[in-house]
């Protein structure tokens, strides 16, 4: 078959954001956001736009 071996470079960055509620001493709720972006990425002959992901997240945090 064919094999690719090629090496790209594309800038990634990420930021998130959250907020959390203390039920008790050993348990957390919570929600959260997280932003994913990837700036022109490329694979190999074929090149894409900008990408984005947003996320929403629940949070259940247990502390033993």
């Amino acid at each position: 078959g064919d094999h690719a071996d090629e090496n790209d470079f594309t800038f990634g960055f990420q930021g998130m954001a959250g907020v959390d509620y203390e039920i008790n001493d050993v348990t957390d709720i919570g929600i959260g956001y997280k932003f994913l972006g990837n700036i022109e990425p490329k694979f190999g002959d074929l090149k894409l736009d900008n990408l984005y992901t947003h996320s929403i997240l629940a949070v259940f945090t247990f502390r033993f």
